[in-house]
Parts: structure tokens; sequence; C-alpha cells
């Protein structure tokens, strides 16, 4: 299945939340525990895109101490946006499996959005 990056990003808190629970039957948190493995290495792709993207666009400041930072200027930063954003919406295949949304009823509306991708009635 097709997802964009800025859907796992989204599910990411969500993911940690119901992975660590212990409510949930063998098969359930099997599929969690997978969906899991089969998203963090995207996850990870992301961190170093966006740390290039930031060594990219990021210029050496001196601030008043005279410590030297990096930061990304205002002239720059709807470019870096711009590429950030591109990034995000675009799409990754992924061997997600379905889960049963009814296995999760003490999630809320919000956090059910966040993995809606892998929830799929049975």
């Amino acid at each position: 299945m097709k997802v964009k990056l800025l859907d796992l990003l989204t599910s990411k808190p969500v993911l940690q939340m119901i992975g660590e629970s212990k409510e949930y039957d063998g098969v359930t948190t099997y599929k969690i525990g997978r969906n899991i493995d089969v998203i963090n290495p995207e996850l990870i792709r992301f961190e170093k895109s966006q740390k290039d993207l930031f060594e990219k666009y990021s210029e050496t400041v001196v601030d008043e101490s005279g410590e030297e930072t990096k930061k990304i200027p205002d002239e720059k930063l709807n470019d870096a946006n711009k590429d950030l954003e591109e990034i995000t919406e675009s799409e990754v295949e992924l061997d997600i499996m379905y889960i049963n949304p009814e296995k999760f009823g003490g999630l809320s509306a919000v956090e059910m959005m966040a993995i809606d991708f892998m929830l799929k009635l049975e």
C-alpha cells in the first residue's frame, strides 16, 4: 500500500502508545508490532532527509556570546519549507497489515484518524 510520509509521521505517537499497551489480543499485538517495524525505517530515512535539508539551507551564525550556531536564514526559509513539504507529501510503498478498527475501542477519534491507513473492517 502507498502511504504519505506525513501520515506516517502523524501515526508515530499513536503507534508508540498502542505498541506499549498490553490490552490487545495476540494477533492484534503482532500486527501492531509488525507495522511499527515496517514504518520505522521510513521514519529514520525522513529524519535523515530533514537533517540533510537543514544542512543544505542553514548557515553558521555567531550569537552575542560569540558561539557559533547553525540557522536557516529567513530568505531561505520558504525554499526549505517547500522542500520539506515535498518530502512529507511523497508516498512510500509499505507492506502494512490491516487491523480491524473495532480492536481499538479505547482510542479517541483523533488517534484513530492518525492510524486510519492501517485500519480495515473485517
